[in-house]
C-alpha cells in the first residue's frame, strides 16, 4: 500500500509539474525539481530497501539542488545531510584518478601515448603483446587486462598497503592487444594512480587531497581508510535489508583506494562537477586548464561506430539525443552515479547506502533523463532479408570483464548470454527482441536500447556490444567453453558420483532384503569398488563444500575462505584415485571381472570423473589459482 501510495505521489507531481519540465532544457525550477525528486526518492527508498540517500544538481556553475533522504544512521533516526553526510562514492573515485592524471599531462610530465613502463619502477607490465600499454589506453579501459577480484576488498587494514606493492603483487595477465575492445579495469586505474604517485614524488591520497580536495573546498570528502578522526561522525553506515529490517555493516576497506575508497557528501560532489563543467574551475579556483578540462570531455575511444565512446576517464553516457558524461560507482552497500551534461551546464550526483540500492542509480538516471530530456518514441521496423543472415549472430557469448588465471574465472561460466534468431526476422538476447536497423546494429523492439555486432573474418560475429556501455564487449565463447557442453559434464559427473556413493549403501539394503549371498554374486573385485567410492566422495563433498563456500559469490572479492582453500585439495587426491580407477578399468576388461553391465558403469564413471577434473581444470578449480 506503501508503495502504490508513493507511485501516486510520483503521477502528481509529474502531472502539476510536467508541462515545466519538458521543454527539454533540464530543470528550471528548483521547487518543481524537489518536488520531482522528492516523490522519486519516496518510491526508491521504499522499492530498494534503502536507508538513506543524497542528490545533488548543479548548473550554470551554482548548486541548484541538494537534499538528503531517509537516515545516515538507521537506528539513531540520524537523517542525510548533503553537506555534511559522507558515502562511498565507489568507482566515481576513478574521476579523482584521471583529474589527478590531466594534471600532470598539462604540466608535461606525463604523456598519454607513452609506454606506461616507462613511469613504473616496482613491477613491470610484461611484453606479452608487441605494442605497449599506454595511459590513453588505460583510461580508456582498452589496455588487455584481466580483471581482477581476489582482494579488490579487504577484512581489515593489514591489507591497505602501498599501491606499489598491491599492484606488484596482483599484476593482471595481459589477454588481448591494447586498443582491440575496452573491459573495465580496477587494477590499470590503480596503475594510473600509482603513476601518479611516482611522478609526483607523493602519495596518490596526498596529491589529490592537496591538489583537488583542498582547492575545491571539499571539507567533507577524503579517500583516507579508516576515516580521519574529524570525519568519523559524518560517515552514513552502510546497510543490508532481510527480515524487513535494516542491518548495518562494517565500513568498507578497499586497498587499492585511488579506484573506489571516495567517501563524500553530496554537496562536495557538487563542487567537483560544477568545476568539470565549468572547464577546470570552480570560482576562484582553477585545477585544470581549459584545454584540459575540454580534453578529458572528448572522445578518445570507440569500439564501433554507434557505440558510445570512452573519453579521458569519463565514460559517454548519452541518450535521448543529450550528450551525457560521467562515472558509476559501486561498493557492497553503497551505489553511485554521476552525470554531467555539458551543453546545458548541468551535472547531478545520487548517491544511495543500502546494497540493494544498485538498481536505483540506473533508474534515478533513466527517470532524470526521461523527465528533462525526453526522446522520441519511433519504433523500429523489420529489415528485409534479414532471416537469411541470422545464423551468423546467434550463439552464446560472455561478458569479457572476467579473469582468466584465477578461479573467479567461474564467473564466466554462469553469465553467458544467448542470442537466438526467431522466426519473424529478430534476434531474442538479454530478455528482449531485437531488430536490426542497419547492417551489424540493432534496436530494442520495445525499448530504447541498441545492441551492435562485431564481424570476424569468417563472417560470423566474434562481438557484441551495448551501445550506452563504452567499458565492456561481449565475446563469442570458445566451443570448449560452452555453457552447454560444461551443463552436460556436470550432470554427467555429478549423476555417477551419487551413483556410486549410493550404490553400496542400496547395494547392501538390496541384498538384504532378497536374502541374497555374497557367493552367488558375481562381482568385480572390492578394492577396485573401493577406489571408484573413495573418488566419487570425494568429488561429491568438493561439490557440495564448493557450492555452500560460495553461496555469497562477493566474499571472494576479499579473500579466498580458508574451506575452500582445504576443499581445492580433494579433487587432486579424486583426480590421482580416478588414474588409479582408470587402470583398474582396463584389468576389469582385460580379465572379464564382473558383470558386463558393472563393467560398463564403471567404465562411464571413470570416464565421467576424468570430463570433470578436465572442467575444472578449464574454471581454474584444479589446484590453487588465486
Amino acid at each position: 500500500m506503501k508503495t502504490n501510495l508513493a507511485i501516486v505521489s510520483v503521477a502528481l507531481v509529474c502531472a502539476t509539474g510536467g508541462l515545466a519540465a519538458q521543454t527539454g532544457d533540464g530543470p528550471t525550477d528548483p521547487a518543481e525539481l524537489e518536488a520531482y525528486i522528492d516523490g522519486l526518492m519516496r518510491v526508491h527508498l521504499e522499492e530498494f530497501n534503502t536507508a538513506g540517500a543524497v542528490v545533488s544538481v548543479v548548473k550554470d556553475g551554482e548548486i541548484f539542488f541538494a537534499k538528503g533522504y531517509g537516515y545516515a544512521d538507521y537506528t539513531a533516526r540520524a537523517p542525510v545531510d548533503p553537506e555534511t553526510t559522507l558515502f562511498r562514492i565507489g568507482s566515481v573515485s576513478k574521476l579523482f584518478v584521471w583529474t589527478s592524471v590531466m594534471q600532470l599531462v598539462e604540466e608535461g610530465r606525463l604523456d598519454l601515448d607513452a609506454d606506461v613502463n616507462d613511469y613504473i619502477d616496482e613491477f613491470e607490465i610484461p611484453d606479452t603483446y608487441a605494442d605497449p600499454i599506454s595511459l590513453n589506453h588505460i583510461m580508456a579501459h582498452s589496455a588487455g587486462f584481466e580483471d581482477w577480484i581476489v582482494g579488490l576488498f579487504a577484512a581489515d587494514t593489514v591489507a591497505l598497503r602501498p599501491l606499489g606493492d598491491i599492484l606488484a603483487d596482483q599484476v593482471p595477465a595481459r589477454v588481448r592487444p591494447p586498443g582491440e575492445v575496452s573491459s573495465y579495469s580496477n587494477h590499470a586505474t590503480g596503475m594510473a594512480a600509482y603513476i601518479v604517485e611516482v611522478v609526483s614524488g607523493m602519495p596518490w591520497e596526498e596529491f589529490v587531497q592537496e591538489r583537488i580536495l583542498d582547492p575545491l573546498g571539499m571539507a567533507y570528502a577524503t579517500f583516507a581508510q579508516p576515516l580521519p578522526e574529524r570525519l568519523r561522525p559524518f560517515m552514513s553506515a552502510g546497510y543490508t535489508h532481510s527480515g524487513g529490517k535494516f542491518h548495518e555493516e562494517d565500513f568498507e576497506l578497499v586497498p587499492l583506494a585511488p579506484v573506489g575508497a571516495g567517501s563524500v557528501s553530496g554537496l562536495d560532489m557538487a563542487k567537483f562537477m560544477i568545476a568539470h563543467l565549468q572547464l577546470g574551475s570552480y570560482r576562484d579556483t582553477v585545477i585544470l586548464r581549459e584545454e584540459t578540462a575540454r580534453q578529458m570531455q572528448r572522445d578518445s575511444y570507440r569500439m564501433e561506430p554507434g557505440v558510445n565512446s570512452m573519453n579521458h576517464g569519463f565514460m559517454d553516457m548519452s541518450r535521448n539525443g543529450q550528450r551525457i558524461i560521467g562515472h558509476g560507482g559501486d561498493t557492497f552497500w553503497f551505489h553511485s552515479d554521476l552525470a554531467l551534461f555539458p551543453d546545458h551546464d548541468l551535472g547531478f550526483f545520487v548517491s544511495y547506502n543500502s546494497a540493494d540500492g544498485g538498481e536505483g542509480t540506473g533508474k534515478f538516471t533513466d527517470a532524470f533523463v526521461d523527465r528533462y530530456f525526453p526522446g522520441e518514441d519511433d519504433p523500429p521496423e523489420l529489415t528485409e532479408g534479414f532471416s537469411d543472415r541470422a545464423d551468423a549472430f546467434t550463439g552464446h557469448y560472455r561478458s569479457n570483464r572476467f579473469s582468466h588465471q584465477s578461479l573467479a574465472k567461474l564467473a564466466a561460466a554462469v553469465g553467458a548470454i544467448e542470442v537466438i534468431a526467431s522466426e519473424d526476422g529478430t534476434l531474442r538476447l538479454l530478455g528482449s527482441e531485437w531488430v536490426e536497423v542497419s547492417p551489424l546494429t540493432f534496436r530494442e523492439l520495445d525499448g530504447d536500447d541498441t545492441v551492435v555486432f562485431r564481424e570476424a573474418d569468417d563472417g560470423t560475429m566474434s562481438h557484441f556490444f551495448l551501445a550506452d556501455v563504452p567499458v565492456v564487449a561481449f565475446e563469442r565463447v570458445p566451443s570448449g567453453e560452452g555453457p552447454g557442453l560444461h551443463l552436460f559434464v556436470l550432470v554427467f559427473a555429478v549423476t555417477m558420483m551419487v551413483g556410486t556413493v549410493l550404490s553400496w549403501p542400496f547395494g547392501f539394503c538390496l541384498r538384504r532384503w532378497y536374502k541374497v549371498e555374497k557367493a552367488t554374486l558375481i562381482r568385480m573385485p572390492a578394492y577396485r569398488r573401493l577406489a571408484l567410492f573413495v573418488a566419487a566422495v570425494l568429488f561429491l563433498v568438493f561439490v557440495l563444500g564448493f557450492a555452500r563456500v560460495m553461496s555469497d559469490p562477493n566474499q571472494i572479492a576479499i579473500a579466498v575462505p580458508g574451506t575452500l582453500v582445504v576443499l581445492l585439495a580433494l579433487p587432486i587426491v579424486a583426480g590421482l584415485i580416478t588414474l588409479v580407477a582408470a587402470y583398474f578399468t582396463f584389468k576389469l576388461w582385460q580379465q572379464k571381472e564382473g558383470r558386463p553391465l558393472g563393467r560398463i558403469v564403471y567404465s562411464a564413471a571413470v570416464i565421467s570423473f576424468f570430463l570433470f577434473v578436465w572442467q575444472l581444470h578449464v574454471w581454474n578449480l584444479l589446484g590453487w589459482r588465486f
